[in-house]
């Protein structure tokens, strides 16, 4: 397909075909992901490659420990939050693959600086992102479909000690990969005039 065709037809899809995601089209994609631009050139994305359903396993149930209680402490029932944790957890592990993003705080350029050292961490994040939607985009590219999921924000430690990851590895998604058992119709846009100012 061509770049607008990708652009506007890549959807969050939620539910997999059970057809395994061969590694060298994993590897495709994050070759693809890793000519992301950043900043300063930084390139602090790493990506922890979940191939084997036993590896996906250990992450959901570590993120939903951590899901379940912040739901209790919303004052959740604990059986609706044993539904939501479970359909997580589930989603996590039927899907064929998953790629934990990882922000290496050892490429955040040092500044004594607290304004300084605020933004180069914004900008990390920022570059982070980037690589995160170009692998949507280049998996799209390849027929593979993609979610997005924010969990390892809320329990970045559980995400990085279940697979020993170096303390400087800060987890900032899960993209969940497969192939689409179904493709969900476009979502509502906000129209050009809304989200844009021309001077």
């Amino acid at each position: 397909m061509d770049a607008q065709e990708c652009l506007i037809t890549r959807r969050s899809v939620r539910h997999f075909q059970e057809r395994k995601l061969e590694h060298q089209t994993i590897e495709q994609i994050l070759e693809l992901s890793r000519w992301a631009p950043s900043a300063h050139n930084t390139q602090p994305w790493r990506f922890v490659v979940l191939e084997n359903e036993s590896a996906r396993q250990k992450l959901a149930d570590a993120l939903g420990e951590s899901f379940r209680q912040d739901l209790l402490q919303e004052g959740i029932s604990s059986a609706e939050a044993d539904r939501r944790v479970e359909r997580s957890r589930r989603r996590i592990i039927q899907a064929p693959a998953a790629i934990l993003l990882c922000l290496a705080e050892e490429d955040i350029p040092g500044t004594t600086s607290i304004t300084q050292q605020t933004g180069e961490r914004m900008m990390a994040v920022q570059s982070v992102a980037l690589a995160g939607g170009q692998l949507m985009l280049a998996a799209h590219s390849l027929g593979v479909a993609s979610l997005w999921l924010c969990a390892p924000l809320y329990a970045p430690q559980a995400a990085r000690e279940v697979f020993d990851l170096p303390a400087t590895w800060q987890p900032q998604a899960l993209i969940l990969l497969g192939y689409a058992a179904q493709t969900p119709p476009p979502p509502a846009r906000k129209s050009l005039h809304e989200v844009a100012r021309f001077l």
